[in-house]
């Protein structure tokens, strides 16, 4: 199998590539050097037989390759190489390059779910509310001294909880109303990680043939706080305000945009539906 890399045209990812060279110098290996999504998403699209893919990237990244990934024979593999690459928080704890490209080759290839939403795929979260915000904005947050950037979400919760809005959200199942109600948190989550590291769905597996939604109800937004610590603690599951769902399709209403897999987008209407064992995944040891 040929192993591909379309990486982003920047200087960062051409010092990659004799890495990548070197790491699989007995492989086949095609590095294709790309300008925007539309150009990596053609890519694939085009190519006539399996190939292993590799997302070099974040979270983003992971996104965009998918799309003409899902019920295909390609299989994907990931380098964390991006902000908070949640997706891979599930498998490795590892972020060196070489030891990954050279742990991949004997890896396990392993089928996972994808959620479908509309016409559109995303392999580990979908979500609105204060979450999304922090998502869609942390890469806006400057560079504080003596502030990791890892930690750049935490800087982000604060900037933008004051000025949060409450979004009215309708969630019906098989036509059913289930929730009515104005949120501040809302996520669809196939995987369990997201927003830097945050667990709303700590149970969450990626091949269970379902996904799990977490729902916080509005409040005061001097309670926020209190709930956005129990959710870096992962312990959101007791609180009367909190509710979830464990479904295979579901509809939302809602006039907002969604962070998907860290990509925001827009549409008139979300209608989720489980996608079981559609992915084929490179598993790290």
């Amino acid at each position: 199998m040929k192993h591909l890399f379309l990486l982003h045209d920047k200087q960062a990812n051409h010092d990659l590539e004799p890495v990548i060279k070197e790491c699989l110098q007995n492989e086949e290996v095609i590095i294709e050097y790309t300008n925007s999504k539309q150009e990596v998403m053609d890519y694939i699209k085009a190519l006539k037989e399996p190939h292993r893919i590799y997302s070099v990237g974040g979270d983003g990244a992971v996104n965009l390759i998918i799309q003409n990934m899902v019920h295909t024979d390609h299989q994907l593999c990931v380098i964390p190489f991006g902000t908070g690459n949640d997706f891979m928080r599930m498998f490795t704890k590892i972020r060196d390059i070489p030891t990954l490209l050279k742990q991949s080759l004997s890896a396990e290839v392993k089928k996972i779910d994808t959620v479908k939403v509309n016409e559109h795929y995303f392999v580990n979260t979908s979500c609105f509310g204060l979450d999304a915000v922090v998502a869609d904005h942390v890469h806006d947050t400057p560079n504080i001294p003596f502030v990791p950037k890892s930690k750049s979400y935490i800087i982000s919760i604060i900037q933008n909880v004051l000025k949060f809005p409450f979004y009215p959200v309708t969630i019906k199942l098989k036509g059913k109303e289930i929730y009515k109600n104005k949120i501040i948190l809302f996520a669809v989550n196939n995987g369990k990680y997201y927003g830097g590291g945050f667990s709303a769905t700590p149970m969450s597996k990626i091949d269970d043939g379902i996904f799990e939604i977490c729902v916080v109800d509005a409040m005061p937004k001097w309670q926020i706080p209190y709930y956005l610590f129990r959710l870096v603690k992962q312990d959101l599951h007791s609180l009367k305000r909190v509710h979830y769902f464990y479904e295979k399709e579901l509809d939302v209403e809602i006039n907002e945009s969604i962070n998907m897999d860290g990509e925001e987008m827009m549409f008139d209407h979300y209608h989720y539906e489980i996608q079981p064992k559609s992915l084929n995944l490179v598993m790290y040891k």
